[in-house]
């Protein structure tokens, strides 16, 4: 297997540490899994991406790419967004804390 540098210095004939933004870039093969097909990532492209065996993915067809990328979270930007309201002082308490103790004696 090539490692990005020897990759790159095949695809675009320069110093990849210099010259090139492709740093990530080669070319596989489309291998059948199963009914379906699949390609391997290669080592370096997985971990420079986050991407672990049993990692979600999500998968789109466009402009005649196949892009793989990470799902959001569903909670992602919650952080960032708490951390405003607290600036802006939106954080205050709707209800009471004594309201949670009424509704424990009522249990």
């Amino acid at each position: 297997m090539l490692t990005p540098e020897a990759n790159c210095k095949n695809h675009c004939k320069t110093d990849c540490k210099t010259n090139c933004k492709s740093k990530l870039k080669m070319l596989a093969k489309i291998s059948q899994v199963g009914t379906s097909v699949g390609i391997i990532i290669p080592r370096y492209i997985a971990t420079e991406g986050g991407f672990s065996k049993g990692s979600p993915v999500n998968i789109e067809y466009k402009d005649n790419q196949i892009i793989i990328s990470k799902p959001k979270t569903k909670r992602e930007g919650w952080a960032a967004a708490f951390k405003k309201y607290a600036m802006e002082g939106e954080d205050a308490m709707l209800l009471p804390d004594y309201l949670d103790s009424e509704a424990t004696e009522l249990m």
